[in-house]
């Protein structure tokens, strides 16, 4: 399992509304039938994305994060970039690991003060 984080480019921010999560969503689905991971979770903030992923071939990650970052292509910008080149991917070796990594993912928009509880 790997927690991956990614960040957006200084200056920019990704809008929370229905085009924005449908476009994040289809380049997921796509990086995903492209490159084979399981997605156990996600989250998108303004400024950073993290995954939580089981991967079978660690040399498909690279693959699978660069096809998500197609984004760009779709949103039409073609000179300038949206994703940051590189990504944090720590290992998750272990099942407590694996729910603190999920914890804290969720808990990432309360914490940074954008919703007053991770209930949905």
């Amino acid at each position: 399992m790997l927690f991956i984080t990614f960040s957006i480019e200084e200056g920019l921010l990704l809008l929370c509304n229905p085009l924005c999560e449908a476009i994040i969503k289809s380049c997921l689905a796509r990086a995903q039938f492209l490159h084979p991971v399981t997605i156990s979770g996600f989250l998108v903030e303004a400024t950073h994305v993290h995954l939580l992923i089981v991967v079978d071939n660690p040399n498909d990650v690279p693959g699978f994060v660069r096809c998500f970052k197609t984004e760009n292509r779709i949103l039409g910008r073609r000179k300038r970039t949206i994703w940051c080149e590189s990504f944090d991917d720590p290992i998750v070796l272990t099942l407590p690991r694996a729910l603190m990594v999920m914890v804290y993912m969720y808990s990432n928009p309360s914490k940074d003060n954008l919703e007053e509880s991770i209930n949905l």
